[in-house]
């Protein structure tokens, strides 16, 4: 028997922490499941280079244990590993968007090499994919790629709080959209803060699965980390985070600086025409485009309902709808 497992405890999230069952499982043959389709990262419409957050899952440590912590607890080494979640279309490209491919090369070349960089995995990828193009071309394909899975992030759900987006579509902002749902995504924002209290002192006990060492931090608001912070507690809009910036301030910058990120990515690509092949240069152009109004929706509606929620304006007085 091999137990399939989600890297994450909701569902492909741009931001969950690692499931405790790696680690905490010790008889059992595992394979860590992720998902390249995109389903709740942009579709392939968006900008998304997933590999980072991948990584970022596999170099967890939880239970103390190695990096090939998967192979390690399963009885029968070679019943181990990685598995992922696949779509490929009609497209010329067969992604939708020409840059998704590197997430499925990126999913294949981790799993036998998981000590590479996601940064070696996509200098790999794009020198194959445009072998014909100048060396400052590939480098600011490179540049465009290299941050997007946190571009994506800074404009959707805020600081690991879950999943903000459109029921059954999973694309585009509905902050409310799963909030009542059966499914669990709930972020319990009221007029004072927003998150789940998921400690064993006052909340689900959640943060008790993992090791102690690890549980300890969690546990602890102080020390959680920010990105992950509103997965495992309550904060209130006015508290300092370790930026030194409140939790409401954070959200509104990460949300005008993600949109900002976009404009910049657009405008990069831009530059390029002419040193790409037209088809390819039409097809991320197109997605871009798409890309930035979906970030300018995020950012827009998710800032007009915290806004609302909390009474507390933009400290920096830019535009939020009211």
């Amino acid at each position: 028997m091999i137990l399939q497992i989600k890297f994450g405890p909701i569902d492909f999230g741009v931001r969950e922490p690692l499931m405790p069952l790696f680690g905490a499982l010790k008889k059992t043959n595992q394979l860590m499941e992720f998902q390249i389709t995109a389903e709740y990262l942009g579709h392939q419409i968006d900008l998304n280079y997933v590999l980072p957050q991948w990584l970022e899952m596999i170099h967890f440590d939880n239970y103390g244990l190695p990096k090939d912590t998967i192979r390690a607890n399963s009885p029968i080494a070679i019943n181990s590993g990685f598995v992922a979640i696949g779509n490929v279309g009609m497209d010329e490209n067969w992604c939708g968007n020409k840059l998704a491919q590197a997430n499925f090369y990126g999913f294949g070349r981790m799993g036998w090499a998981n000590d590479l960089t996601a940064a070696e995995i996509l200098q790999e990828w794009i020198a194959l994919s445009f072998p014909e193009v100048k060396e400052e071309v590939r480098k600011e394909i490179f540049e465009l790629m290299i941050d997007s899975n946190r571009t994506y992030e800074l404009y959707n759900a805020p600081l690991g709080v879950g999943s903000m987006m459109l029921p059954h579509y999973h694309y585009g902002p509905s902050v409310n959209g799963y909030e009542y749902d059966r499914w669990g995504a709930y972020h319990f924002a009221d007029r004072n803060g927003l998150g789940i209290d998921r400690t064993s002192a006052t909340g689900t006990g959640y943060a008790s699965l993992y090791t102690p060492e690890v549980s300890k931090i969690f546990e602890d608001k102080s020390q959680t980390p920010d990105e992950i912070l509103l997965f495992f507690h309550y904060v209130e809009y006015g508290q300092l985070l370790k930026s030194g910036k409140t939790l409401i301030q954070t959200i509104y910058d990460q949300h005008f600086e993600g949109f900002e990120r976009v404009e910049s990515y657009l405008k990069s690509w831009q530059t390029l025409i002419g040193e790409i092949d037209e088809l390819t240069y039409n097809n991320v152009l197109e997605r871009l485009k798409l890309q930035l109004e979906n970030a300018r929706n995020w950012r827009d509606q998710v800032n007009t309902y915290f806004y609302r929620m909390s009474g507390i304006p933009d400290e920096k007085g830019r535009e939020i709808y009211r």
